[in-house]
């Protein structure tokens, strides 16, 4: 999956994409412990994908922005509500 493909998507189906990543990386590792894999490109490129999804999660302009509940005070209003108590 490449960062276009990504982009696409909000930050819940960006999280499941990763943890199934994650997953696949864990599997992928043990099969190489194991001597099972034989292909052990599998297992950078899967790593590679995982950061291309961490890298989308975390940047905003790449990642489809969703917009903040109206009832959670923002990270400046409660930094601005613990200096003035």
């Amino acid at each position: 999956m490449n960062i276009k493909d990504l982009r696409n998507k909000s930050n819940k189906e960006l999280h499941k994409i990763l943890a199934q990543t994650r997953a696949e990386v864990k599997d992928l590792q043990f099969k190489t412990s194991n001597k099972q894999l034989k292909n052990l490109r599998q297992l950078r490129m899967k790593k590679r994908e995982v950061a291309r999804i961490l890298t989308a999660i975390n940047n905003p302009i790449i990642a489809k922005t969703e917009k903040p509940d109206a009832d959670k005070p923002s990270a400046k209003q409660v930094s601005q509500a613990k200096t003035k108590a």
